[in-house]
Order: structure tokens, then C-alpha cells, then sequence
């Protein structure tokens, strides 16, 4: 007899994702704003939410699929949903890094930068 399980639906994972980035994105932001900017911070909020949602991800596919869910599906998919998170808040960290790093060095040289985009800057013939 073979085994019926039902399906996971993409609305309902496109739903927790959803909230899951859109809370990873809101705490980010308001530790930007408290001066709480350390890569160690960055990825700790990452690993939390990360924890939090692999288990809702995890529950809602063994509530789905439990006579098919296995260990390796706890393996492969806990890892997914724990480590991107953590990868996404690690790459906003480095982007702000650089941007600042960008913006005093193009300060330093005498470049335009982005405050001076509104006026009119006399750039160089290149052929």
C-alpha cells in the first residue's frame, strides 16, 4: 500500500519566509540604529531567527509529511533554514562596513560622492 502524505504548500512556506526575513530585516534595522553594528551581533540575530523558524519550517513539514519526514530531511533542511539567515545578516553587516569605508575614502580623495550627486561634477573624457 503505498504511503499518502499530503503536500507542503508553497503559499503557507512563502508565508513563514516571508515574516521570517521580514522580522530578520526589523531587528537588523533597529540594531543599526542603536550602534549595535558588530558582525558578531549580525550573526547572532541571524542564528536565532534562524533556530526559531528552522523549527516552524521543520514542524509545519513533519505535520505535512510525517510518514515520509526523515532525519536527513531534518539534517539538509534545519541546516538550510538555520544558515541562511545568518549568511544574509553577515552580508548586510559587510555592506555597511564598506559602504562607510567607500564613502570616507572617496571623501579623502577628493572624489564626488554620493552628497555631491545633485550637482553638476565635471567628469573626466574616457575613450
Amino acid at each position: 500500500m503505498p504511503v499518502v502524505s499530503k503536500r507542503l504548500s508553497p503559499v503557507v512556506l512563502g508565508i513563514i519566509k516571508a515574516v521570517e526575513y521580514g522580522c530578520l530585516a526589523g531587528i537588523l534595522a533597529w540594531m543599526v540604529k542603536r550602534k549595535q553594528k558588530s558582525a558578531a551581533a549580525h550573526a547572532a540575530t541571524g542564528l536565532g531567527l534562524g533556530v526559531l523558524f528552522a523549527a516552524i519550517v521543520l514542524g509545519y513539514t513533519y505535520w505535512t509529511n510525517f510518514k515520509l519526514f526523515s532525519a536527513a530531511d531534518v539534517i539538509l533542511r534545519g541546516s538550510n533554514e538555520v544558515l541562511f539567515p545568518v549568511g544574509c545578516s553577515l552580508v548586510l553587516f559587510a555592506t555597511e562596513v564598506w559602504s562607510k569605508k567607500w564613502k570616507s575614502a572617496e571623501e579623502r580623495n577628493g572624489e564626488p560622492s554620493v552628497k555631491d550627486a545633485g550637482e553638476s561634477v565635471a567628469m573626466p573624457n574616457r575613450i
